[in-house]
């Protein structure tokens, strides 16, 4: 199960960082005690204080994927406030951003097709959420029909 991977990562994150300092102790002390040179106790140092490092920045999948979405999370609102806030020109730039093309049918006045950048793809589906009330209305003083972005995660 997920809940359960994720503790075994922890268990076993926990379990070499303290391999790690018990490393570095033990060359400290082989050293002190005159059993390695110190070219050696040098590189073992270094190395463990490497591994040491990555373990310690190291992140579950989940944990990486809930740091990703929470960073897309953030574009978006802030995408859809500067949409309610810009001009005409500012919008086509914040379109750009997220879309490779987007198709418009003028005869039906709706967007017909479109292709998100690589970066979106992988977080979002743009859904032509238009509600009953809203229909043939402008809303919120802009030419927008209602729309809704959803936060997916697919590997």
């Amino acid at each position: 199960t997920p809940i359960q991977d994720e503790a075994d990562f922890e268990a076993k994150k926990a379990k070499a960082i303290a391999l790690c300092q018990r490393r570095i102790d033990a060359t400290i002390h082989l050293y002190g005690d005159g059993h390695i040179t110190r070219p050696e106790y040098e590189q073992r140092i270094e190395q463990s204080e490497r591994e040491l490092s990555l373990w310690k920045t190291r992140t579950s999948d989940k944990q990486k994927i809930t740091i990703e979405l929470t960073k897309v999370k953030e574009l978006i609102s802030q995408t859809a406030f500067l949409w309610h806030h810009s001009s005409d020109e500012d919008k086509h730039g914040l379109a750009e951003t997220i879309f490779d093309y987007i198709v418009y049918d003028l005869d039906a006045r709706q967007i017909v097709g479109y292709k998100l950048k690589a970066w979106a793809e992988r977080y979002m589906i743009l859904r032509g959420g238009i509600y009953e009330e809203y229909k043939d209305e402008d809303y919120k003083g802009t030419n927008v029909t209602p729309t809704r972005f959803e936060l997916v995660y697919s590997p």
